[in-house]
């Protein structure tokens, strides 16, 4: 991972969803975006902290949610999904 700090307010709100397990059209009603518009951050998210793997996006957004403390452990217990 690489430009921890350098998400904005609207990629940190994709990267929460994601991370607490909202699907890509979940994210959408919530943010009341596109599905184009959350493809530009997911994708904008990817290149700032992820690999360039799509099996490894998730773990990635999970592992930075943790690390800036968007999200914690107890967001990830099954029951919260």
């Amino acid at each position: 991972m690489r430009n921890l700090n350098s998400l904005t307010p609207k990629e940190l709100q994709v990267v929460k969803l994601l991370a607490k397990g909202y699907s890509r059209d979940e994210v959408i009603q919530i943010m009341h975006v596109s599905r184009k518009t959350l493809n530009t951050y997911i994708g904008l998210i990817k290149d700032k902290i992820c690999d360039k793997s799509k099996s490894n996006l998730i773990v990635n957004i999970i592992r930075f949610a943790l690390l800036k403390n968007i999200i914690s452990i107890d967001d990830l217990k099954e029951e919260n999904f």
